[in-house]
C-alpha cells in the first residue's frame, strides 16, 4: 500500500564525486606511456578512491570546503605510509620516521624520471610517485566538481595529466587511453549538466522532470560519443602537423615512428626490461662480437652513481678523426644504420678513425671517445665508421707503464667511499704490481662463481650504500651495478678508470648484425699508455651476449698474474653469510622470492601486478559495500529533499542496523590490504589462496541481497530522520518490508487500518507495538489524506514498532541473508516503484 500521490522529486546521489574520480583515473590510464606494464594502476584507483571516500564522508557531516580537501590529503597520507613504508604508527598513521621513508622513496623516483628513457619501469618508488601525483589531482577535481561546482575547470587538471606522458614520450599515447580520458569528462558534464537541470526547475517553480522522460541525456550522449569516434578517426588517418600527430591504431607503431635512447645510467633498465623487444641497430661489414659505445662516464657521485663529466667541444664528426693512440688491431669500415634509435649519442665502435654520410652538426670528442651533438637531430639513415679494432695481448698490456700521469686527473678522482669498498680492493689487488694485473683481479672477483655474483635486472642502483650493500650483501644486479663497483674499486688502487655505456655485439642475422634493447650494456674500460682505453666486462651473464676480449686469453700468463686469491689463502672478505656462495636452499630467485609449503613442496605468491589488480577488485568491492547506501539512495522521492549528509538528525537514534555492511566491507578491506602488503612468506599454497580468495568474493555477492535491504533500510530511516512530505510514507513503506521479510504480505486492496491490523496479527506485536503502530498509522492519514506533516512522534514510533517485531517475530538467519522485500518485492512495493 502507497500513498495515494507523491510528488516526484529529483534524487540527490554522490554521483559528482564517484564520476569526478572515474575521471581521475580514466586520465591516469595516459602513463601508460611512460611506465611499463598496468600494475601501477591500481594503487593510483586505491588512491582516488580513498580520497572520493574521504570527501563523501566529510561532506556527510558538513564540514567547511578547506577541511574536506585537508582530510582527504590526511587520508591520502595515511594510504601512503601503509603502502610504501613499515614505519607508521600502527602501520597506517605517518609518523617522522614514515615521512622520511616516503621522502627518500620520491627521492628516488626523481632521479628515476630525470635519468629514465620512457617507457620507465614502473618500479616501487615511480609507483609512489604516481600515486601521490594523481591522488593530489583527485582531491583538486573533487573540490572542482563537488565544492566550486565548476567541472568544466577541472578540464584542464585532466588535460594536465595527459600533458605530462605526452611531453616526455617519444612514441604516441594509446588511442584508448584518449577515448577514456575524453568519455570521463564528458561524463563529468553530463552529470553536472543534469544537476544545473534540476537547480534551475526549482528556482522557476517547475514540477521535477521525471526519470527516463528527458532527452537531454540520450542527446548528450550520443554527441559526446560521436565527437569521440571522429576524434579517433580523423587523428588515426589524416593530420595537418605530418605522420607524428597520427594515433597508433591498432597497437602497432612503426619503428621510423619510435625512437629511444641512452642517457646515464638508469635508462639502462628500462631498455632490458621492457615487454617488448625493439630493434635498434643493423650493424653491416662486422663479423667480430665488438661492443658498440655509445658514451662514457667519469664521475663519480657517491649518492647517486656514475655521470658525465664535462664534454669537450670536440670536432666536426666527418672524414678523418684525431687519434691519440693506435695500438695492435684491425681496421674495419663498419656500416651502421640506425632503426628506432634516436639520441644526441651516436654509437661507434673501437677508437673511431673516421666517418661518413653524417647530417647535421655531429661532434667527436676524443677524450671521452664518443660522438655527440648539442640537440636532439634527425638520426641519419646509414653512417660509415672506420673503426680501429684494438686486439692487444695481456703480456702486452702487464708491460705498459701506470696510466694514471698519462690522462686527465678526472678518470682517478674518488670521493670518499666506504671503508669496507676501500678494504676490498687493496686485498683483492695486493701484490699486483701492474694495473693489467688489478684490473684483471677484480674482473675475475665478480666473475668467479664462489663469490655468489648473480646477474638479475630486479636491484636498485649502485650509488652510494647501494654500492656496499651490492658487494658484501646482496651479491645480486645487472650490468650498471657491476661496471660501478669494478670502477670504483680500481680507482680506489689508482688505476685510471671509466665506466662505458652502449651495446653489446647483439644476434648475427647472416648479412648483418642485429642490436636490440636487450643488449643494452655498461662495461669498464681501464687506460693504458700506447694502448689506450681497454674494455673488462665485470658482468656476469650466461644469455651469450657477452664477449670474450683478447687480453682475456691469456691473462693469467706472467711473473705477476696469478688467480684471484681463494677463500682459503686470503683474508675473509666480508659476504651475505658464512660462505661466498649462497646455500641452495637459499637461491634467489629473479622473478621473486619462492616459499615453502608445508610439505617442503615450493610454491609462489602471485606476481606483484597480480597482487595489486587482486587487491583493487577487493577494495573496490569493500568500498562499494561501505557506500552502498549512498549508492542506492531513494529517499528524496520520500520528500525529504535532502540528502543523507545534510540530514542533521543522528541516524543512530533509529536504531540503524548496519553491521552486515560493515562486517562485509570490514572484511574485503582487510583483505585488500592483506593481498597487497602481506610477505611472500605468509602466503599459502597456490590452490589455498585461489580458494579463498573465489570463497571471499562469492561470500560477498552472496551476501549482496542483505545489503541492499540494509541500504533500503537505511535510505528509508533518513528520510523519517529528516522529516517533511514523504516521512511518513517512508515509515509505513519500511514496516510493509518489515512484515514481507517474515512472510506476511499485505494485500493491495486492504485499507491502510486493515492492513495494520493484519501486521499486528500475523507477528503478535506486544501492547507497545501495537500502540506505537497507531501512531504511525495516525501520522500516515495526516500527511495522505490532510497534508499535513508529520511530527515528532513518528521516530521514536517506528522504533517502537521495528523493536516489536524483533522480539516477537525474530528474523531467521535465511531472512536476513535472503530477504524477500529485495528478491521478490511485494505488491505495494513494486507499485511504490513504479510511481516513483
Amino acid at each position: 500500500m502507497s500513498a495515494p500521490s507523491t510528488a516526484d522529486r529529483p534524487a540527490s546521489l554522490p554521483v559528482e564525486p564517484m564520476v569526478a574520480g572515474l575521471a581521475v583515473v580514466a586520465a591516469a590510464t595516459s602513463l601508460s606511456g611512460v611506465l611499463t606494464g598496468f600494475s601501477w594502476l591500481a594503487p593510483v584507483f586505491l588512491a582516488v578512491a580513498v580520497v572520493v571516500g574521504a570527501g563523501i564522508g566529510l561532506r556527510a557531516v558538513n564540514v567547511p570546503t578547506f577541511v574536506v580537501a585537508l582530510g582527504q590529503m590526511a587520508a591520502l597520507l595515511c594510504l601512503l605510509t601503509l603502502s610504501f613504508t613499515n614505519t607508521g604508527i600502527l602501520g597506517v598513521v605517518p609518523g617522522p620516521a614514515a615521512l622520511g621513508d616516503l621522502l627518500e622513496v620520491l627521492g628516488k623516483s626523481v632521479e628515476q624520471v630525470r635519468t629514465g628513457v620512457p617507457p620507465v619501469t614502473a618500479t616501487t618508488p615511480m609507483v609512489c610517485l604516481v600515486t601521490v601525483a594523481l591522488g593530489l589531482v583527485a582531491v583538486v577535481v573533487d573540490t572542482l566538481v563537488v565544492a566550486a561546482e565548476a567541472p568544466a575547470a577541472s578540464g584542464l587538471v585532466l588535460l594536465c595529466v595527459f600533458a605530462v606522458p605526452a611531453s616526455l614520450a617519444d612514441r604516441l599515447l594509446p588511442w584508448w587511453s584518449f577515448a577514456a580520458g575524453a568519455l570521463g569528462f564528458a561524463l563529468l558534464l553530463l552529470v553536472d549538466g543534469q544537476h544545473r537541470h534540476r537547480r534551475w526547475r526549482g528556482v522557476l517553480g517547475l514540477p521535477p522532470a521525471r526519470v527516463g522522460r528527458s532527452t537531454a541525456v540520450p542527446a548528450a550522449a550520443a554527441v559526446g560519443s560521436l565527437a569521440v569516434v571522429a576524434a579517433l578517426v580523423l587523428g588515426s588517418s589524416a593530420t595537418f602537423v605530418g605522420s607524428a600527430g597520427r594515433l597508433p591504431i591498432g597497437g602497432t607503431v612503426n619503428t621510423g615512428s619510435t625512437a629511444i635512447g641512452l642517457q646515464p645510467f638508469t635508462s639502462l633498465r628500462g631498455q632490458l626490461d621492457r615487454s617488448k623487444v625493439v630493434e635498434l641497430f643493423r650493424v653491416r661489414n662486422m663479423t667480430e662480437r665488438q661492443y658498440l659505445r655509445a658514451m662514457t662516464l667519469s664521475r663519480f657521485n657517491a649518492g647517486k652513481g656514475w655521470e658525465l663529466g664535462g664534454v669537450a667541444e670536440g670536432v666536426p664528426a666527418r672524414g678523418p678523426l684525431p687519434v691519440r693512440e693506435q695500438p695492435p688491431g684491425r681496421q674495419v669500415d663498419v656500416e651502421i644504420e640506425p632503426l628506432a634509435y634516436q639520441d644526441v649519442w651516436l654509437p661507434v665502435y673501437g677508437i673511431p678513425l673516421g666517418l661518413r654520410r653524417l647530417p647535421g652538426s655531429w661532434r667527436y670528442d676524443q677524450g671521452m671517445g664518443a660522438v655527440f651533438s648539442a640537440q636532439r637531430q634527425e638520426r641519419p639513415d646509414r653512417y660509415v665508421e672506420r673503426a680501429l679494432l684494438p686486439s692487444a695481448r695481456a703480456d702486452q698490456l702487464r708491460s705498459a707503464p701506470p696510466g694514471a700521469t698519462e690522462v686527465d686527473p678526472a678518470y682517478t678522482e674518488l670521493p670518499p667511499v666506504s671503508p669496507r669498498v676501500l678494504d676490498l680492493a687493496h686485498q683483492l689487488t695486493d701484490g699486483m704490481s701492474t694495473d693489467f694485473d688489478r684490473a684483471s683481479a677484480v674482473r675475475r672477483f665478480f666473475h668467479d662463481p664462489a663469490r655468489g655474483f648473480r646477474y638479475s635486472l630486479r636491484t636498485e642502483g649502485a650509488g652510494g650504500d647501494a654500492l656496499t650493500d651490492f658487494l658484501f650483501n646482496g651479491r645480486t644486479g645487472y650490468c650498471e651495478q657491476y661496471a660501478s663497483a669494478m670502477a670504483v674499486l680500481l680507482r680506489a688502487v689508482g688505476v685510471p678508470t671509466r665506466v662505458a655505456v652502449g651495446f653489446t655485439s647483439g644476434t648475427d642475422q647472416g648479412s648483418y648484425r642485429l642490436i636490440t634493447t636487450q643488449d643494452a650494456h655498461a662495461w669498464v674500460e681501464v687506460y693504458f699508455p700506447d694502448y689506450g682505453w681497454t674494455t673488462f666486462d665485470p658482468t656476469p651473464l650466461s644469455d651469450g651476449r657477452q664477449t670474450r676480449q683478447s687480453h682475456e686469453a691469456s691473462e693469467n700468463t706472467g711473473p705477476s698474474a696469478g688467480a684471484t686469491p681463494t677463500p682459503e689463502t686470503e683474508r675473509p672478505v666480508p659476504s651475505a653469510g658464512e660462505s661466498a656462495a649462497p646455500p641452495a636452499s637459499t637461491s634467489r630467485n629473479p622473478d621473486g622470492p619462492v616459499a615453502q609449503g608445508p610439505a617442503g613442496t615450493a610454491h609462489s605468491a602471485p606476481s606483484t601486478s597480480a597482487r595489486f589488480s587482486l587487491a583493487a577488485v577487493l577494495g573496490a568491492l569493500g568500498i562499494a559495500v561501505l557506500l552502498l547506501p549512498f549508492l542506492l539512495a531513494r529517499h528524496s522521492r520520500w520528500g525529504a529533499g535532502r540528502t543523507a549528509w545534510q540530514v542533521r538528525t543522528p541516524v543512530r537514534d533509529l536504531s540503524v542496523e548496519t553491521p552486515t555492511r560493515w562486517s562485509i566491507g570490514g572484511v574485503l578491506l582487510v583483505a585488500a590490504l592483506f593481498v597487497a602488503l602481506a610477505p611472500t612468506a605468509w602466503w599459502p599454497p597456490t590452490f589455498v589462496w585461489v580458494l579463498l580468495v573465489l570463497l571471499l568474493i562469492a561470500s560477498g555477492l552472496g551476501a549482496l541481497p542483505a545489503l541492499v535491504r540494509d541500504a533500503w533500510r537505511q535510505d528509508r530511516l533518513v528520510a523519517i530522520a529528516a522529516g517533511g512530505p514523504g516521512a511518513a510514507d517512508a515509515a509505513w513503506q519500511e514496516l510493509l518490508a518489515e512484515s514481507w521479510d517474515r512472510g506476511e504480505e499485505t494485500d493491495a486492496a486492504d485499507t491502510l487500518r486493515a492492513a495494520a491490523r493484519k501486521l499486528a496479527r500475523a507477528h503478535d506485536l506486544d501492547a507497545a507495538g501495537r500502540q506505537s503502530l497507531r501512531t504511525v498509522v495516525s501520522s500516515i492519514e495526516r500527511e495522505w489524506y490532510g497534508g499535513q506533516e508529520a511530527g515528532p512522534e513518528l521516530r521514536p514510533a517506528v522504533d517502537e514498532v521495528r523493536a516489536s517485531l524483533r522480539r516477537n517475530a525474530p528474523l531467521a538467519l535465511r531472512a536476513r541473508l535472503f530477504p524477500r522485500s529485495v528478491l521478490h518485492p511485494s505488491t505495494a512495493d513494486r507499485r511504490e516503484r513504479v510511481d516513483s
